[in-house]
């Protein structure tokens, strides 16, 4: 629906209601900012590298640092206080006014134009692209910040070269005119623009050389001045925000690097990218071509899992969204987040008499040919006194404990078994065997299993993208019950919920194929490991409890992939490479029985995928040989059979 809150990214800075400043600035949730708690040293001394799958909340956690937002929030504290206190504490504010100036660069391919040349005469135009970009950006905030117009009070500010300023600053200082703010300004725009005519147009007839920079010299420039504004000293920190750095071919990136490394400067710099399935220090190492520490000269922020309570920042972010819906129209309205909030750690089954009955009557001609005494074992390990929904998975656990004691060795020998009481409860009340039991329990009866607002923020797989879109389906729900089918205004049922979201898991998995880089391939891949995990999962002894939600590689082979040459290990890395970009798979890095291995968790909203219905945390996993995943790129989905040439499991 068009008014709905949840269907706006914060990142949308063109279209819709937060591309406003004060939209986004009041709908930040300032718990975000906690992320930089264990950073606080480092916070703006060495480059940050802040990493997330699509949709983690690189680029607003960027935009909240930028200059719009900065002053929007100086000039009104309360419409977000938390967040105000906050970027305070942080230090992007001093005696009232900014001192944080935020230069926020999205990383377009237009960058790796200039990267088409000669090796020597390309890198020299990448690094005046980005010297004029970076010198426009902080010309115009420095006005911008000060509520100074370019045009008009170009006269009031002047800038000064420090004493102790390089030497090759001076010199640029001077050819660029920079005593003069408002030519200064001109002279990088023409300098822009004369390199766009140098890409665009065939008939330039200018002089390549004029064009040629042999540094990121704006970098340590904006760093070695003083400015002034009517004779006043500015007090400043700038902040290099670099964001979807992703899009830059190797080449510029290995350019950042090698600069970045050579520790040249001296000023806050972030860099935003995505998730990659090896360890970023590795590919920092590989691309800078130096030693480079951690801590030391960079550090790396990883959104997905450097939240220590993600699930508080959802809920947080759901009741500022509600927030700005009109309560004119429904005064009710603002009750939405807790519409399926039932405040319980266990999902409520509604188990009836004649499913206990159901349940039980398998039980006994499962295990009739096998155990002499099952219907004795049935009576003396089950309490009656239990809820029906305790009593439901009390026998499904109770199901799965036999199982493992006869297997199928026996299915025509009758025998005794002897197992005492206490080794069953023991059994039934380990965490894996709970969660289990509820899973098979509820796939069986087909009952509601995805529902609740602790299951369903669990679904966003940290990423807030999927969180808005999975409440937007909820909201929308709900406004039409209320708005269009004059309902009374009420809380979604379990069973509604749980379709919702084999619905939402459903639409997810079919637009892989149409949405992403190489979906035909990914979709297949994603398709397979599904119907691999179900199978694994639903063994009769539950081997894997509460489940199987991924497959591993050793990190080794994981490197073959990458530099393996081979036609059929090039296609499996980029299905891979894929499916990490786009939030599909979820790299975690284990040390596992002195191996390291690269753990690929299925995205939390695709295990809801009715014919898998896999459970939600984050389970067993299977070791797998490469041959095998390449068996699997090659596989017919239809006729797929996984074949087992699996190692270990976790």
């Amino acid at each position: 629906m068009s008014n709905n809150p949840f269907h706006y990214r914060s990142a949308d800075i063109r279209y819709g209601i937060l591309s406003d400043t004060k939209n986004f600035v009041e709908l930040f949730s300032a718990k975000t900012l906690r992320v930089f708690d264990k950073y606080r040293n480092v916070f703006l001394d060495v480059p940050l590298l802040i990493v997330s799958s699509p949709g983690g909340g690189k680029t607003s956690l960027m935009r909240i640092f930028a200059n719009d937002s900065i002053k929007y929030l100086c000039e009104n504290p309360k419409s977000n206080q938390s967040l105000f206190e906050n970027l305070d504490r942080l230090g992007c504010f001093r005696d009232k006014k900014p001192h944080l100036v935020g230069l926020w660069l999205l990383m377009t391919k237009r960058y790796n134009d200039f990267l088409k040349y000669a090796e020597k005469s390309s890198k020299g135009y990448f690094y005046s692209f980005f010297n004029s970009r970076i010198i426009i950006l902080f010309l115009k905030a420095i006005f911008f910040l000060n509520d100074l117009n370019l045009e008009e009070d170009h006269c009031k500010v002047k800038i000064k070269l420090k004493d102790v300023a390089d030497h090759s600053l001076f010199e640029i200082f001077e050819k660029y005119n920079a005593s003069n703010i408002k030519s200064f300004f001109k002279n990088m725009v023409t300098l822009e623009s004369q390199l766009f005519d140098l890409i665009n147009d065939p008939f330039w007839e200018g002089n390549p050389s004029e064009l040629v920079n042999t540094d990121l010299w704006s970098l340590k420039f904006i760093t070695s001045i003083d400015i002034f504004i009517d004779n006043s000293k500015l007090n400043y920190l700038p902040l290099i925000m670099i964001d979807d750095f992703h899009n830059l071919k190797y080449q510029a990136r290995k350019l950042f690097f090698e600069f970045l490394s050579s520790r040249k400067f001296k000023l806050p710099f972030w860099i935003s990218t995505r998730k990659k399935a090896l360890p970023l220090e590795k590919l920092l190492s590989t691309s800078s071509g130096t030693a480079i520490n951690r801590g030391r000269d960079y550090e790396i922020l990883d959104l997905n899992k450097d939240h220590d309570n993600f699930s508080d920042i959802l809920r947080d972010i759901l009741k500022l969204r509600v927030s700005k819906i009109d309560k004119t129209i429904n005064p009710n309205i603002n009750k939405i987040y807790l519409f399926i909030d039932d405040n319980k750690d266990e999902i409520n089954f509604n188990i009836s008499i004649s499913e206990i009955n159901s349940l039980e009557k398998q039980l006994k001609e499962k295990y009739r040919c096998r155990i002499k005494d099952i219907d004795e074992i049935i009576t003396k390990f089950i309490n009656r006194n239990l809820s029906l929904d305790k009593i439901s998975i009390s026998l499904t656990s109770l199901d799965i404990f036999l199982y493992r004691k006869v297997g199928e060795d026996s299915i025509f020998n009758q025998t005794k078994l002897d197992i005492d009481i206490a080794d069953f409860k023991n059994f039934e009340s380990r965490k894996d065997i709970l969660n289990v039991s509820k899973l098979f329990l509820a796939k069986q009866l087909r009952l509601p299993y995805y529902c609740g607002i602790k299951t369903i923020l669990k679904l966003s797989s940290n990423n807030i993208d999927q969180f808005l879109s999975i409440f937007g389906q909820f909201y929308d729900e709900l406004s039409v019950n209320y708005f269009i089918k004059r309902q009374e205004w009420k809380a979604i049922s379990l069973d509604r919920q749980n379709e919702l979201i084999h619905k939402l898991a459903y639409d997810f998995l079919n637009r892989i194929s149409k949405e992403i880089p190489y979906g035909k391939y990914v979709s297949q891949f994603i398709r397979i490991i599904g119907r691999f995990c179900n199978k694994e999962t639903y063994k009769n002894n539950a081997p894997y409890a509460p489940g199987v939600t991924g497959i591993a590689l050793l990190e080794n082979q994981f490197e073959q992939l990458m530099i393996n040459k081979n036609r059929e290990y090039e296609h499996l890395y980029r299905i891979i490479k894929s499916s990490i970009a786009n939030n599909l798979l979820e790299p975690v890095n284990k040390s596992w029985r002195k191996k390291s291995l690269i753990v690929l968790y299925l995205n939390r909203l695709l295990c809801c995928n009715a014919s898998w219905h896999l459970p939600i945390q984050k389970g067993g996993f299977r070791e797998m040989r490469l041959d095998t995943l390449i068996d699997w790129t090659c596989s017919d989905i239809e006729d797929f059979e996984p074949r087992m040439r699996q190692l270990e499991l976790w």
